[in-house]
């Protein structure tokens, strides 16, 4: 297939999904996703015929500075100057799968190759990736994008979800808001910075991951403890970085799948530079279901409970002045609209077939509607230091505008879960900006980070103050300093590796506007550790040991202080929380045979803010339970547990193990009761002995595992990896409380008489230990890449997150593609 033919595929791909934005039911779905699938499949097939001609084509790599550079060899073979300046060369090494436990540091830097220059008639120009600079400290848990295509991912969480320490409360329905724990942290302990920009919405300050591309992203990470702090002074961290690419004749990746028949996903990218240097990047990211469930006694459209859409489009005009010094003007811009079903009400879900069963279950958020809107616009400039022109000496700013908007709307009333009809708007505005300095003297990392956001509601109809007032308009103000350094010394006395970081935040929070509850606050946050390696006799081995710890303050939001939901009210108090992380562990590294991490986490979060319920009279003849935010300044939210991270390789074989022990999970202490290992459909009677001390919110133990063939065959033509993966865990409670209309899962506690505290986490039954199997398969060649997933081959329903069962067995396929010229 020519390139003009391919790129045209591309584009009417492109125009058939900007037609067909709304899903209006399913015959149409079904002729969408065939016809993007054939389309990507034809022109797949294309790609497949010319793969053995093409496969004698020399490919090569050459890396200017921070730039890898990839073109085939040219058939003109006068030389000529590249069109970027030359610098000192860096390759990108660091392309290892996400499970493996080695680190997204500058100390991965390899030696240096020789940079060629290519002519500029060669048919296929020059296309450069310039990748960003390392993170000052190394993390675990990060992906780089020439990794991802065969790595299995719905959508962002699934990078990280299934490895230790990590759970996923997954809510089952494609685009509803998942949660992510780290350490039994969860959205309200992370900030998620997309190139800098703080993607936190201002009243509740957790971040949806939907608004992240699983394909657009060039290194994705996820960092904890002190390491967090060198870039945010939120505990946890997930920092996305948008590809950076310069592509002469023009660039296009395009990755679909579509799974059960009712879900599709579409994500594309097109890069063209207009100039030499003057480049225009720009994405699209389309994701659809109709989702599995429906409202109860509904027709036509009516009927779909658990559906979403999402529209998402990101652009970036980039003037490249050097390898290291740009201009950039970004946009993003997302919409979501969802029916965030809330799970199964299994209390109602009554019939002669399973109650988990789609067709049978009744859903929690009868006639409810969730859009989600975030725009942001933001202009930034990075250059070298004139007297440090290494690449890793570079300063940048920037400076950007967002606007959040979020809906959550009941159409009308429902005479199953009792609830009226209500309509709640936010809207805000956040004006910010930023700077950021690395250093790198020797064996001395340094960074700096200042950055200042003011955050305004334009509208809201959610807050309550603590005079009844329901009008008022808070505006919030956050001024952050982050520093950062570590030191580093390679072949230490018998050849240790060793180094040494720590890092400073300080925070300065206020509140103001909110008519008698104004807040003031500052928070110094501080964090160390390090990691040592000792050689092996045996080539490229080691053993080494790891420590993380962090102290972090976390002030409440606008939402925990001011809800005026009748069902979970505001605290009206400004109490903060003190979160301590500590790690600690070990590696082993035997070459490509085997890499083990073992570690021991312990996160603690003292007085904290967390969601209580007591009983309230609600008429002269009801009586119900009501939830408020409460400080709990006695108590302690604990985490302990082990994790193990285990990959092998052998011939041909990869394997992998991710195994989590939870050794303690509480805020309150529970008597030792036995329980019943299975779902208790019907509330406990005697609220008061529901609990016991044998389970957590979490599963005990849980682990990924993964067994593949992995090989390129056909002289490199076809690269296959094929094989099994699964996830299993032992038993948890199924009492955890979810609220969609807070996006908040809390523990199901209660107050009695005084301030007694109880944890009912027997109230509404335990999900008892299950596991899945999929069958995976992917197949690249040339630049395509295909992949079939048969997924929970044993056909069980999986729960997560109370009460969301997961999809039972089931095909996903599809096809990623990427195109030069």
């Amino acid at each position: 297939m020519e390139p003009a033919a391919q790129f045209a595929s591309i584009s009417y791909i492109a125009k058939l999904f900007a037609v067909l934005q709304t899903p209006r039911g399913s015959m149409l779905r079904q002729l969408q996703a065939l016809t993007i699938f054939a389309l990507l499949l034809f022109s797949f097939l294309g790609e497949v015929s010319l793969a053995q001609s093409n496969h004698h084509s020399s490919l090569r790599l050459h890396a200017s500075a921070d730039v890898l550079q990839v073109c085939y060899a040219p058939r003109d073979t006068v030389p000529s100057e590249p069109l970027l300046p030359q610098g000192k060369p860096l390759i990108d090494t660091l392309t290892g799968d996400v499970r493996l436990p080695s680190s997204d540091s500058t100390a991965a830097v390899p030696p240096s190759l020789p940079a060629k220059a290519l002519s500029p008639q060669d048919s296929l120009k020059l296309f450069y990736k310039f990748y960003e600079t390392p993170s000052l400290f190394s993390t675990p848990y990060f992906v780089r994008d020439s990794a991802r295509d065969m790595l299995y991912h719905r959508f962002v969480e699934d990078f990280f979800s299934e490895q230790a320490h990590f759970y996923l409360r997954d809510k089952s329905e494609f685009g509803q808001i998942n949660e992510l724990l780290y350490g039994g942290l969860g959205m309200r302990h992370q900030h998620v910075l997309l190139d800098e920009m703080l993607l936190n919405d201002p009243v509740s300050r957790i971040a949806p991951f939907n608004f992240l591309s699983s394909e657009a992203f060039s290194r994705l990470s996820f960092f904890t403890g002190y390491r967090s702090l060198a870039e945010s002074s939120a505990p946890q961290v997930l920092e996305s970085h948008t590809q950076r690419l310069t592509a002469l004749k023009g660039y296009v990746k395009a990755r679909y799948f579509q799974f059960a028949g009712i879900t599709t996903k579409f994500d594309a990218t097109f890069s063209i530079n207009l100039s030499d240097r003057l480049n225009f990047y720009a994405g699209y990211k389309y994701e659809g279901t109709d989702g599995n469930y429906s409202n109860l006694n509904a027709f036509g459209i009516e009927r779909f409970g658990s559906n979403s859409l999402g529209n998402y489009i990101r652009a970036r005009l980039r003037y490249q002045f050097s390898a290291r010094t740009f201009a950039m003007l970004a946009l993003e811009n997302h919409t979501v609209n969802m029916l965030p079903f809330g799970g199964i009400d299994l209390s109602q879900s009554l019939g002669f077939i399973d109650r988990l069963d789609s067709r049978n279950a009744v859903i929690v958020n009868q006639f409810t509607r969730r859009g989600l809107f975030l725009n942001l616009i933001k202009g930034e400039f990075q250059t070298a230091l004139p007297f440090m022109q290494d690449s890793l000496n570079l300063f940048k700013i920037w400076a950007y505008v967002g606007r959040f908007e979020r809906q959550f709307v009941k159409t009308k009333p429902d005479s199953v879960q009792q609830l009226p009809a209500f309509s709640d708007l936010e809207n805000s505005t956040r004006f910010a900006l930023g700077a950021k300095q690395s250093l790198q003297l020797w064996i001395l990392s340094l960074q700096g980070k200042a950055s200042v956001l003011l955050d305004r509601l334009n509208t809201q109809n959610t807050l309550q103050n603590a005079a009844g007032d329901t009008l008022f308009l808070p505006t919030t103000a956050t001024l952050e300093l982050n520093a950062g350094g570590k030191i580093r010394i390679e072949n230490l006395l018998f050849g240790q590796d060793l180094e040494i970081g720590g890092a400073l935040s300080s925070q300065t929070f206020s509140v103001s506007n909110t008519n008698s509850n104004d807040f003031i606050g500052t928070a110094l946050n501080s964090g160390f550790g390090g990691e040592i390696a000792f050689p092996l006799p045996l080539p490229n081995s080691s053993i080494g040991g790891f420590l993380n710890v962090s102290f972090t303050t976390r002030f409440p939001t606008l939402q925990e202080v001011f809800s005026r939901d009748d069902k979970l009210r505001g605290s009206l108090q400004w109490q903060s929380e003190l979160v301590r992380q500590f790690e600690a562990g070990s590696t082993l590294l035997l070459d490509s045979l085997l890499s083990v991490r073992v570690s021991f986490l312990n996160n603690q979060v003292f007085s904290p803010l967390v969601a209580v319920q007591t009983l309230q009279r609600i008429d002269t003849a009801t009586l119900a339970y009501r939830a408020r935010f409460r400080s709990l300044t006695d108590l302690t939210l604990t985490y302990t547990g082990v994790g193990i991270s285990l990959k092998t390789k052998l011939w041909k074989i990869e394997g992998y193990l991710d195994a989590t022990a939870v050794l303690n999970y509480t805020i309150v202490q529970a008597p030792d009761n036995d329980y019943e290992a299975a779902f208790i459909f019907e509330p406990v009677p005697d609220e008061r002995d529901a609990t016991t001390s044998r389970i957590f919110y979490v599963p005990r133990l849980y682990g990924s595992f993964g067994i593949f063939f992995h090989d390129k065959l056909f002289r490199g033509a076809l690269d296959l990896k094929i094989g099994f993966a699964g996830f299993a865990f032992s038993d948890f409670s199924a009492s955890l409380r979810n609220s969609e209309r807070q996006t908040l899962f809390y523990f199901n506690l209660y107050e009695r008489s005084g301030t007694e505290l109880v944890d009912n986490n027997l109230q509404f039954g335990v999900q008892g230990a299950l596991g899945r199997v999929d069958f995976q398969v992917w197949a690249k060649i040339g630049s395509a890449t295909a992949f079939l997933m048969w997924e929970n081959l044993p056909g069980v329903s999986i729960i997560r997150a109370p009460i969301f069962p997961l999809q039972q067995r089931g095909i996903r396929f599809g096809i990623s593609w990427e195109i030069l010229n």
